[in-house]
């Protein structure tokens, strides 16, 4: 379970939120009692692939990691790293957030090395570019991908 302050702050980023059936979509519908209402939205696989193509942070990409880890597929998994690569090569926060964030990539390194056999051409060739782009492919653990 997230923490208020990890929530809040994934929020303000403009991140999801969610758990394993669905997404809270941060929404100013209005407040009550001191908080914002949230939009609750279900998410269908290409939905959820979707959402990690467009994720705006790594930390965003974490929290529907968190979120929907069972329902992860070998395109997730390929859409997960081939985003996370985009973001950490392009951006020096997001190159900062790895840094010091860099162990909450385990449980998905992990699920990676168990869907490698699983991953047809196109999801391979995207799962290993997104690898390299984060830098993340020369050194352990992460060479055992490789």
């Amino acid at each position: 379970m997230h923490s208020l302050a990890v929530l809040l702050a994934v929020a303000a980023t403009g991140a999801l939120l969610g758990s394993p059936l669905a997404v809270w979509r941060p929404a100013r519908i209005g407040v009550t009692r001191g908080r914002p209402q949230m939009a609750l939205r279900m998410l269908e696989p290409r939905q959820l692939t979707t959402e990690l193509t467009q994720a705006n942070s790594s930390a965003m990409l974490i929290v529907l990691w968190d979120s929907y880890r069972t329902e992860f597929n070998t395109l997730h998994i390929s859409a997960f790293w081939n985003r996370l690569g985009k973001l950490i090569r392009f951006s020096r926060t997001e190159q900062n957030w790895l840094r010091a964030n860099g162990p909450s990539l385990a449980p998905v390194r992990a699920q990676t090395l168990v869907m490698l056999p699983q991953l047809e051409a196109r999801s391979l060739c995207n799962t290993a570019h997104g690898l390299a782009s984060a830098r993340l492919s020369n050194r352990p653990p992460w060479t055992e991908v490789f």
